[in-house]
């Protein structure tokens, strides 16, 4: 976290950041590949998200706790018996792959992230993350309050480059997503005179970390469980037995749209050579289980091991050894 802080509010020149036009001179095939991932579409405004036209609940209100919210496209409407709220959509938050969370600015000082999220699978609007809570009011309903401080955290996991305020509190960003630079550092030293540019493959768990590993590791599934990865990951036997050498790049291609179930299987069986009698062929579908803590947020369990029916969130054993 200390990390994700430092880069969220150290002042860097504007003549620090190449942008990732730069980088695709020379890296095309890395920025082409790169440009379809969640990495890169994690941050956009509202109304140029790709699914901005299903931003909408139509003549079908959402209800929470007695509360009612609709979304017009370009805002959220709030409702009880005696007030009434509208808050204009200033960003989306996430691909769109799994989830589209909203952020609206409420004044020079406070953002507003929404109690209800967009989720492509079930195609509609669901409770956002974390947000289960039952509130008093139409103001706790309509989502968590957020600070300068809170709100420049939230940007710099979701955009490259330090977020900045205008004096009126909107967000300026240098590029919306993570692009090159959200994970290589300021570029234009090496666009220049070809400088070194991190990260080096050891430190890459380390920058992955600044984001998916938030906050303190849990036992109990739960939404924020999506957000320790790397937590999750190091408790794992599998870990422990590489002596460091599993890390989040042994699985996953930080410049790929996304991996197939079997390319994951193949980096198992690279070390657990001999597999038991009987197993289904797929490794991560029981040793990395996909779990659900609230409606329509799904993940993948990164704490390696054996897990019974009772829960997904801790296995009822760690594995013994690697084979």
């Amino acid at each position: 976290m200390r990390l994700l802080l430092l880069a969220a509010t150290v002042p860097l020149a504007a003549a620090d950041w190449a942008g990732s036009g730069a980088c695709r001179k020379c890296h095309a095939t890395h920025s082409d590949k790169h440009s379809a991932s969640a990495h890169a579409l994690a941050l956009r405004p509202a109304l140029e998200h790709p699914l901005a036209p299903l931003f909408r609940t139509g003549d079908k209100p959402l209800l929470r706790d007695g509360f009612l919210f609709a979304f017009t496209g370009d805002a959220a409407e709030g409702y009880d018996r005696e007030n009434q709220v509208e808050l204009p959509l200033d960003w989306a938050f996430g691909s769109g792959k799994r989830a589209v969370s909203f952020v609206s600015r409420l004044n020079s000082e406070w953002h507003l992230e929404h109690s209800f999220s967009y989720y492509p699978a079930a195609k509609r609007f669901l409770a956002s993350p974390g947000q289960t809570a039952r509130p008093a009011s139409l103001k706790e309903a309509s989502g968590l309050l957020r600070d300068q401080s809170e709100t420049a955290r939230c940007f710099g996991c979701h955009a490259s480059g330090p977020a900045r305020f205008a004096a009126d509190g909107s967000v300026e960003v240098r590029e919306a997503g993570v692009q090159c630079e959200g994970c290589h550092g300021p570029a234009s030293d090496h666009v220049a005179r070809k400088a070194k540019l991190g990260p080096r493959k050891k430190a890459s768990g380390e920058v992955c970390a600044r984001c998916h590993d938030q906050a303190p590791p849990r036992e109990n599934a739960e939404a924020w469980m999506v957000r320790n990865q790397r937590a999750s990951l190091e408790k794992s036997a599998c870990f422990a037995k590489s002596k460091g050498k599993l890390g989040c790049m042994t699985c996953h291609d930080p410049h790929s749209a996304g991996v197939a179930a079997a390319g994951f299987n193949a980096k198992c069986g690279s070390c657990h050579k001999k597999l038991p009698a009987g197993h289904g062929g797929n490794c991560v579908e029981c040793h990395m289980p996909r779990s659900s803590p609230q409606p329509g947020w799904i993940y993948s369990n990164h704490w390696i091991g054996v897990y019974g029916e009772a829960g997904k969130s801790v296995p009822v054993r760690r594995l013994k050894k690697v084979p």
